[in-house]
């Protein structure tokens, strides 16, 4: 058989091959020597084999698209020298200083006049970038498809040319049944003049981020989303749709409502707390001030009747006073335990028909003592006219005894303090 470094044309194949734009290699058969080459195949190689010396390609390493080793043995090259015919295949070269490739193949046969395989010519050219942008589409596609954000691309008139599968899960609409129809089929009538807002931000090239509105279910439901808008440009950069990221904040929103709603219930909570508190802080001063009264009564009482100087109608009535004053402190003690008043700031009234003169003067009584430790005179004029009506006698008396309390102990020595009951 006739070897191709043996044939007539090979000047003319040279001269051929170097002034071809792409890169173009000639290996003989059936030992796969390299035979012939151009510059732009040395340059995709990133080297310049010596010609007799390497067999099948001009690359050190080879490797198929998926990343695995390729044998030169294995590569398409060889199996055209072994079987003739054709191949067109992608091929990943790494070159000396380590960085790779994609080309594509272009491999013939080459026959002599009685039909025998003397060789093969390899036209090849790097489709790096084209296939990573096809890499990337893909990934991009991939990424779409199984995003769990809605994605809808759409053109400037807002007709729908893209609906991932979220979108259908989200909307209820499958792709085919709203590719070509217009985007307002998910908006509520309410809110399609937000579609003409949009359109205007991104005719002037504008992006819209977390816009946060309603569209509606193809079953009607009321969709809560916030909606990322970018406008897609043709290959002038002329803008010539939209791409709409729709994510739903529906279960956002619900949880922002009822956090809403329990703060307003534990600041209602905390300002019944507060009111009860407060309530029960205000009352236990005012039965402290009531205690005093009274007891203050008793004693003054008791120490005058130790001393025996009074007659039998003074310790009569003081006795009498005593044995009040004890009453009214069993009634303030009860009060005090009853924690369902103290918590509500509530007493019970027991009301009755009160002689209001009555009232005075039993409550003056208890402070009579007091009263004359400080030289003090207490003097009573009461409106005959104006003594009856209905009322707590016991809370009646503490009033009085408070008012009268306060005057005793900011009255100076040896003044007056004068009790008036008239009636208005």
């Amino acid at each position: 058989m006739a070897m191709l470094g043996e044939t007539a044309g090979i000047a003319e194949m040279k001269a051929l091959i170097a002034q071809l734009p792409i890169a173009v290699y000639v290996c003989e058969a059936p030992s796969g020597l390299l035979r012939l080459y151009n510059r732009r195949a040395a340059e995709l190689w990133g080297r310049e084999p010596t010609l007799g010396e390497q067999r099948y390609c001009g690359a050190l390493r080879l490797f198929r698209p998926d990343g695995t080793h390729l044998p030169h043995a294995e590569t398409p090259m060889a199996e055209v020298l072994l079987f003739g015919g054709e191949r067109n295949d992608d091929v990943v070269i790494e070159r000396p200083d380590g960085s790779r490739i994609t080309v594509r193949v272009h491999i013939t046969a080459l026959r002599d006049s009685q039909g025998h395989i003397v060789g093969a010519v390899n036209a090849f050219q790097d489709v790096t970038e084209r296939t990573k942008a096809e890499d990337d589409a893909a990934h991009l596609a991939a990424v779409i498809v199984s995003a769990d954000d809605a994605i809808i691309s759409k053109l400037l008139d807002g007709r729908i040319t893209s609906w991932n599968r979220a979108a259908e899960r989200m909307f209820g609409y499958t792709e085919g049944e709203v590719l070509g129809k217009s985007i307002t089929i998910i908006i509520p009538p309410d809110r399609l003049h937000e579609e003409e807002v949009i359109i205007q931000r991104l005719t002037r090239g504008e992006s819209i981020e977390h816009f946060e509105t309603e569209r509606v279910a193809k079953d009607g439901r009321i969709l809560q989303l916030s909606l990322s808008v970018s406008p897609i440009r043709d290959r002038r950069g002329r803008i010539v749709g939209a791409s709409k990221v729709a994510r739903d904040i529906s279960e956002k929103r619900r949880f922002e409502r009822e956090r809403e709603e329990l703060l307003a219930r534990e600041r209602v909570a905390r300002a019944d707390a507060e009111t009860a508190n407060q309530a029960k802080d205000d009352f236990f001063a005012t039965l402290s001030h009531e205690l005093r009264t009274p007891l203050s009564s008793i004693l003054g009482w008791a120490r005058l009747l130790r001393t025996g100087k009074l007659d039998r109608v003074a310790a009569d009535r003081g006795l009498e006073v005593i044995e009040r004053n004890s009453h009214s402190l069993e009634h303030l003690i009860t009060d005090m335990f009853d924690i369902s008043r103290i918590i509500s700031g509530k007493t019970s009234l027991d009301l009755e028909p009160v002689d209001l003169g009555s009232v005075i003067e039993t409550a003056i009584d208890s402070l009579r003592p007091d009263a004359s430790a400080k030289g003090i005179t207490i003097q009573l004029a009461l409106d005959a006219t104006a003594r009856f009506l209905v009322g707590d006698p016991g809370r009646l008396q503490q009033v009085v005894r408070n008012l009268v309390s306060n005057a005793v102990k900011f009255t100076p020595t040896g003044g007056s303090v004068e009790i008036r009951l008239t009636n208005l």
